[in-house]
C-alpha cells in the first residue's frame, strides 16, 4: 500500500469522527474527539510529507490535549496560555512554511480561542473557521479525504449551531 492510500484512509477516519464530535452536548465531549481527529490528521499529512501540515496539527494535538485537561476541571487554560499557543501556532506555520498555499494555515488560530472559550456555540465557529484554512491547504496538498473532512466539519458544525439557534428560539 503506498502512501498516498494511508494518507486518505486517516482522512476517511477524520470524516467520521469530524461528522460526530460537533453533535457532541458538552465541550469536554467536543474536545475529547477532537484530539483523535487531530491524531489522524497529523498522520494524514506525515505520509504525504507535508510539513505545515504535520507540525500545525501535531501542536494543535497538544493544545487539544491541555484543553482537555482543564475542560475535565470544568475549567479553562489561562489567558497567557491561550496567547503562547497563538504564537506557536502562528510561528510553526511561517517555521515551515512549504508553499503558497500555506497561508490557508494560519486560520487555525481561530479553534485555538474557539477551543479556549466556555461557550461550545464559540467552539464550534472555531471548528467552522479552522475547517475552512486546512480544507483550501488539503486541497492544494493531495489529502483529498482531508479536504472532504474538513467541509464536513463546516457543514456539521453549521448544523449544532442551527440546531442551537432554534432550540434556543423555542425557549423564548
Amino acid at each position: 500500500m503506498n502512501y498516498f492510500i494511508i494518507a486518505q484512509i486517516f482522512g476517511i477516519i477524520m470524516i467520521i469522527l469530524d461528522v460526530i464530535s460537533p453533535q457532541m452536548k458538552t465541550k469536554k465531549a467536543i474536545i475529547f474527539v477532537v484530539i483523535f481527529v487531530n491524531l489522524a490528521g497529523t498522520l494524514q499529512f506525515v505520509f504525504l510529507g507535508k510539513w505545515t501540515g504535520i507540525i500545525t496539527t501535531f501542536i494543535a494535538l497538544v493544545r487539544t490535549l491541555i484543553y482537555y485537561f482543564y475542560a475535565s476541571k470544568s475549567r479553562r487554560a489561562p489567558i497567557w496560555m491561550l496567547i503562547v499557543l497563538m504564537v506557536i501556532q502562528l510561528g510553526s506555520v511561517i517555521w515551515t512554511w512549504d508553499s503558497w498555499y500555506a497561508i490557508f494555515m494560519l486560520l487555525t488560530v481561530a479553534n485555538i480561542y474557539g477551543q479556549w472559550q466556555i461557550n461550545s456555540q464559540i467552539t464550534r465557529g472555531g471548528i467552522m473557521i479552522t475547517g475552512l484554512g486546512i480544507g483550501v491547504y488539503s486541497v492544494f496538498s493531495e489529502a483529498y479525504t482531508g479536504a472532504l473532512d474538513m467541509a464536513l466539519r463546516i457543514v456539521s458544525s453549521g448544523i449544532a449551531l442551527w440546531r442551537y439557534r432554534k432550540r434556543k428560539e423555542l425557549e423564548i
